[in-house]
């Protein structure tokens, strides 16, 4: 299944609103996040915006464009995929600045179990070429 397809976005709310630990750790969230992979030809680049609402991921959409929502997770696709193949923590992406943090970062640090969590998701309905 092609990242960030139909089908993709799909499963990938599925097994979000599947996941006990999801439902619990946004059970308080009224929020739009958006994940954002930049590709080299800028023309390439997607995101997913998602909606969460007392946990449940109402709504995943694909995005050209950084949008403009409380918390934006962004960084370029060569340094997701490093993460999505585990051969580095979001934390520590995070950390060395190669995913950057856009919008609320007061909420977003509050909020980085949650946001692992959905980046966990990802991870684990997404297949990588190497």
């Amino acid at each position: 299944m092609k990242f960030l397809s139909n089908e993709w976005v799909s499963q990938y709310i599925e097994s979000l609103n599947q996941d006990e630990n999801f439902k619990r750790i946004t059970r308080k969230w009224e929020d739009n996040i958006l994940f954002f992979f930049q590709e080299k030809d800028s023309m390439e680049s997607k995101g997913i915006l998602l909606t969460i609402h007392h946990g449940v991921c109402k709504e995943g959409k694909i995005v050209s464009d950084v949008e403009e929502v409380p918390m934006t997770i962004i960084g370029s696709m060569a340094n997701w995929k490093i993460l999505f193949q585990g051969k580095i923590s979001f934390f520590n992406l995070i950390i060395e600045q190669k995913l950057r943090m856009k919008g609320d970062v007061d909420k977003i640090m509050r909020n980085l179990p949650a946001i692992n969590a959905m980046v966990n998701k990802i991870i684990e309905i997404t297949e990588v070429e190497e």
